[in-house]
């Protein structure tokens, strides 16, 4: 019978080898299974795995790499979808809350994610756990490795440390749960307005490409003179025909070495600051982070976190580069002895309103409540802010294109007009 090399876990928690005479792998685990031993993998021996070298090496191979995660596309290593963790999130906490062991938990989870980046980050963490490590532990290497959320991480470590593991697990299910459907009702306001722009263009591109020339010829040939703006359109239509790929090609440099600098610190610290100081946009990007912000810290603060840390970790989970710094500047302030309402005003984080509802809070020593309250209002204002933009883009935008349309048109047939006038 074939020697298996076998990757187990002991009762104590430790990582060991054992070799096994069986008639096959599932033999094998069976066997090891009896003993009481967690079989993570089981690899034939072969002649050359006697050598020292080359059983590192496949120990190694069967250990798993630490980057064995799902790619996409170039290679790029690809990031855990929220949506994904939600339903992860969710499943977990029922599992745990009906009484399973924490490795039978996750197997359970990995049943039907094999070959998934959600897999992967289970088989990795899996291992970690039966070595002894903390969930948050097992998980927290996870944070560069495909973006998990640091809040998320943490939540977990606030309840391993409370010992209530399925409360952290369900107020990170309903905070995930908010902050998704606030993405997906801005993504879903500024869908319409997005496709008239990209309609218009495409129609304009028609106009001026195909369009045109073909009346520019015909009025060429027919030697009538041309109103002002008929000339300028012709003329436009031309430069468009003659330039128009050179044109394209500077357009594409320009986009790729915006992307550059973009990707730069210094381009992402200006980039960042600036949509903090456009004009109307730039006052909702700072409710939407000031509602994430008083979000993310109630969820921290009613899991038991420390003020200070559960500052730093919302800053962490702060997309914004700008909004990161003041919140970092918060923490580094109450750290000092500050008042938060005093830090959030000095560093501009919340309105009047918030900057008062997190003052009574400190006061009567609810100051998660407040917050929770500072989110859904804010939720609620920027809900109402959104729907009135978008109210008045579309209609605004449909206005632009049949003007620009309607006036591009009327350019062209009016020598036409003018000639039937003449000839009446």
């Amino acid at each position: 019978m074939p020697n298996f090399r076998c990757r187990v876990g002991t009762a104590e928690g430790a990582i060991a080898e054992r070799f096994v005479t069986a008639a096959s792998p599932a033999a094998a685990r069976e066997q090891l299974g009896a003993d009481g031993l967690e079989v993570f993998a089981v690899a034939q021996r072969s002649a050359a795995t006697t050598f020292p070298m080359l059983r590192e090496l496949a120990s190694i191979q069967i250990g798993g790499g630490s980057d064995d995660e799902p790619r996409g596309l170039l290679g790029r290593k690809k990031k855990l979808a929220p949506a994904n963790l939600l339903l992860l999130n969710q499943e977990l906490a029922a599992l745990i809350n009906a009484g399973l062991p924490l490795l039978r938990c996750m197997d359970i989870l990995r049943t039907r994610r094999t070959g998934t980046l959600v897999g992967a980050v289970l088989d990795r963490a899996r291992r970690r756990v039966a070595a002894g490590a903390s969930l948050s532990g097992a998980l927290r290497p996870e944070i560069d490795k495909v973006g998990l959320p640091e809040l998320f991480v943490t939540s977990l470590q606030v309840g391993e440390a409370s010992g209530d593991l399925v409360a952290a697990l369900r107020r990170y299910v309903a905070h995930l749960e908010s902050s998704l459907a606030l993405k997906r009702r801005v993504r879903d306001a500024m869908t319409y307005p997005a496709v008239l722009a990209v309609v218009a263009l495409i129609v304009v591109t028609i106009l001026l490409t195909f369009v045109i020339p073909q009346f520019a010829s015909f009025y060429g040939q027919s030697g009538a003179e041309l109103p002002l703006t008929t000339r300028a359109l012709v003329g436009l239509a031309g430069m468009v025909r003659e330039y128009g790929f050179f044109v394209l090609i500077a357009a594409i440099v320009g986009f790729v070495s915006y992307r550059r600098w973009a990707n730069t610190e210094a381009g992402r610290d200006s980039i960042d600051a600036s949509k903090l100081r456009t004009p109307l946009l730039g006052a909702l990007r700072r409710r939407y982070f000031g509602l994430e912000a008083a979000r993310t810290l109630s969820t921290l603060l009613r899991g038991g976190a420390p003020l200070v840390n559960a500052l730093h970790v919302t800053a962490q989970g702060t997309s914004n580069r700008a909004f990161k710094r003041r919140l970092l500047d918060t923490a580094e302030q109450v750290s000092h002895g500050s008042d938060l309402h005093d830090a959030f005003e000095h560093n501009g984080l919340f309105d009047p309103l918030g900057l008062e509802l997190v003052e009574v809070g400190e006061a009567t020593g609810a100051l998660e409540d407040m917050l929770e309250h500072v989110a859904a209002t804010y939720d609620e204002v920027l809900d109402r802010q959104v729907t009135t933009a978008v109210g008045l883009v579309q209609p605004v935008m449909l206005v632009f294109m049949g003007v620009l349309v309607a006036g591009i048109l009327l350019s062209l047939y009016m020598p036409l007009f003018q000639t039937v006038q003449a000839v009446g």
